[in-house]
């Protein structure tokens, strides 16, 4: 019966069975214990870390590798909690404790404190479960909240948290969680189970607003189900038919992947970011200002020859021209309207222009 996992990150990115057993793939290791006594074990909690050393360890071309190189990642180290706070109005929520959890299945138990300054009262309330480290507090108004903490390197969990009775009433984990700028969605990355081929990035966002069943579509599994959360909105097929999962999908060569650092929000309802599909970069920009239900997408392809100095790239670089830009930040230039502007991290030689601006449908 297996007991237990624990991760460690490497240097290096061999492969190999060390002198204790565990075996080691890439930057990470996993060690297996055994339980002889299957009553120690809960079910639930066993199931959940087999999915995520499932989800750690499996191979692709568009996994952890993709993942790992993406800018704007957060630090995973959760022996150095740092400390975390936000305000809003009269509130103030901070983390105020980190205390060890046996029970929970991140191994901590988080207490936060909530300061009215209208009316000089405080309050707490805890998170222990699959968190392993708090990263951030997005209150989204006065009876909302979101907590964003990690699972892992590569694995972000989301807490939405019920300020007027201090509990969490919606949790799940996803890839670049990314809050608007009126803290009222969440954008993100569908956790992406590498152990299932061929797997596509799905686009989803979520409206700290509304209820968590307002926040499934008819292909959710219900409160339970924490990778299935969200509103679809890209590809299109997901956006039109709320389903989960890819669709049209039967090869690496038609698979979705995130070619952007992060997901930008360009105002306080729009958000933009970069997708790679069939050999080609394209800019999405998702309008969510009507709500969930009247969700708006634009979508709008990249010309990567425009950008690029053929004559200084190789010949195998010209052979997926797509993927010598990347972009590392999406802006509104104030001297355009109506414009995106892309900014790409220098890819070589090959690279003539480090800004393009994209003219909106």
């Amino acid at each position: 019966m297996l007991g237990c996992f624990r991760f460690r990150q490497f240097r290096d990115d061999s492969s190999k069975i060390n002198e204790f057993g565990f075996l080691t793939l890439g930057r990470f290791e996993l060690e297996i214990n055994v339980k002889r006594d299957m009553r120690a074990l809960d079910r639930r909690k066993l199931t959940f870390i087999i999915f995520i050393a499932l989800s750690l360890f499996s191979t692709s071309s568009v996994g952890i590798a993709s993942l790992a190189t993406q800018e704007h990642q957060i630090t995973f180290n959760p022996e150095l909690q740092k400390q975390v706070s936000a305000e809003f109005d009269f509130l103030t929520i901070s983390l105020k404790r980190v205390e060890p959890c046996g029970d929970c299945i991140g191994k901590r138990r988080f207490v936060f404190e909530i300061t009215d300054k209208l009316k000089g009262l405080k309050k707490e309330f805890a998170i222990g479960n699959e968190t392993a480290q708090v990263d951030e507090i997005v209150i989204a108004n006065i009876s909302r909240a979101a907590i964003i903490g990690s699972v892992s390197g590569t694995v972000r969990a989301v807490n939405v948290v019920d300020l007027d009775v201090g509990s969490v009433i919606d949790f799940f984990y996803c890839h670049f969680p990314s809050i608007s700028k009126n803290r009222r969605f969440t954008a993100y990355v569908k956790l992406l189970p590498r152990f299932s081929t061929p797997f596509s990035y799905i686009y989803l966002t979520y409206d700290l607003f509304k209820s968590p069943s307002q926040n499934r579509t008819q292909a959710s599994q219900g409160r339970g189900d924490k990778i299935n959360v969200g509103i679809p909105v890209y590809p299109m097929e997901n956006l039109k038919s709320g389903l989960y999962e890819p669709i049209n999908v039967n090869d690496e060569s038609q698979a979705h992947t995130l070619a952007s650092s992060s997901i930008f929000w360009l105002d306080e309802a729009v958000f933009a970011f970069v997708d790679r599909w069939k050999k080609a970069n394209h800019l999405v920009v998702v309008d969510v200002s009507s709500g969930t239900q009247h969700i708006k997408v634009k979508v709008k392809p990249i010309d990567t020859m425009s950008v690029i100095n053929q004559k200084q790239c190789s010949k195998e670089e010209l052979e997926n021209p797509e993927k010598l830009i990347y972009t590392r930040e999406i802006s509104v230039p104030t001297d355009k309207e109506g414009y995106v502007r892309l900014h790409f991290s220098p890819r070589g030689p090959c690279l003539s222009y480090s800004i393009l601006d994209i003219a909106l449908p």
